[in-house]
This record gives structure tokens, C-alpha cells and sequence, in this order.
């Protein structure tokens, strides 16, 4: 049985190494944010939770609020990873739909995530859109020449404008 929980110290290598599976850079990143949270270095509501099934980490995301104060309610994941052993067992459905009930807990309204190309992460696309994700925006160029980035989201709960209209 999976299960879900927030990444600790001892998580920290095993987590690195399963993201570095897919991207060198990626995990160089995850690194240094794993980092950050597990020694409360990240700002409130910032949360990362791993996937542990038989004593090993088979999956990992997380979360943070928008760093505008302005926009009330709303969060952006990171860093949604199964190991590749694990993939098409459920286990990057469940993680995703414990964080969108954790930021339902919190009174997020509106969850973002991004990802690269549309070439290089079908997969990645097929599987947010698939759990009721829309495509919102596209920044080209925006990694490196030719390295988009796709911006989609997903609404979680009342928006905040509309009560009491």
C-alpha cells in the first residue's frame, strides 16, 4: 500500500536520485528546494510530500502559494514525479488528488502547474489535462531558445470575487 506523506531529511537523497532519473537538472533544482523545506527555510504553506510504498519513494510533489499578495487562493504545484518502475500504478493520480484536497483544506480557490514543449512532455500534458487541467497560457522561449513553457490550471473552490454576488 502507497503512502503519502511530507518529505523528511532521511527522504531527501532517494528523492533527489528517482527526480535525477528523469532530469539531471531537474533533480539539481529539486535539490535545493527539498533542501529549503526540510529545514523550514520555505515560506508557510509551502509543502512537499513524497510516495513511499515498501520503504521506498515511488513518487514526490509539492506545492506553494502564489508569491503575489494579491492573488488570494491561489497555489502552484512542483515537482509531480513517480519513479518509472511505478508508472500507470495510480500513484501519481493519488498524489495529485491528496495535494488538491490538502490545498482545498487550506481554501485554495485556483491550482497552476507547468511543464515544457508540448513535444517533450506528452505524457505530463496527457496526464494533467486527463485530471481536468486546462492549458492557460504558453511563454515561449522561456527555459532557452526553442524551450517553452505551458502554463495550466485548474479551479479548486469558490472564487473569492463571486461571494456573496
Amino acid at each position: 500500500m502507497v503512502t503519502l506523506r511530507l518529505l523528511e531529511t532521511v527522504d531527501l537523497e532517494a528523492t533527489v536520485r528517482m527526480i535525477g532519473l528523469y532530469s539531471a537538472e531537474h533533480s539539481r533544482s529539486a535539490r535545493r528546494t527539498f533542501e529549503k523545506f526540510v529545514a523550514g527555510r520555505l515560506a508557510d504553506q509551502v509543502e512537499d510530500w513524497v510516495a513511499e510504498l515498501a520503504g521506498n519513494i515511488v513518487g514526490c510533489m509539492g506545492f506553494e502559494p502564489d508569491n503575489d499578495e494579491d492573488a488570494q487562493g491561489i497555489y502552484w504545484t512542483s515537482y509531480l514525479f513517480v519513479h518509472p518502475a511505478y508508472y500507470r500504478r495510480g500513484i501519481g493520480s493519488y498524489l495529485a488528488n491528496a495535494i488538491e484536497q490538502r490545498l482545498k483544506s487550506l481554501g485554495a480557490r485556483k491550482i497552476y502547474l507547468d511543464v515544457g514543449n508540448a513535444r517533450d512532455q506528452p505524457e505530463a500534458i496527457g496526464f494533467h489535462t486527463k485530471h481536468g487541467y486546462v492549458k492557460e497560457g504558453e511563454l515561449k522561449d522561456f527555459f532557452r531558445a526553442g524551450e517553452d513553457k505551458l502554463i495550466f490550471g485548474k479551479r479548486l473552490g469558490d472564487d473569492v470575487s463571486r461571494r456573496g454576488s
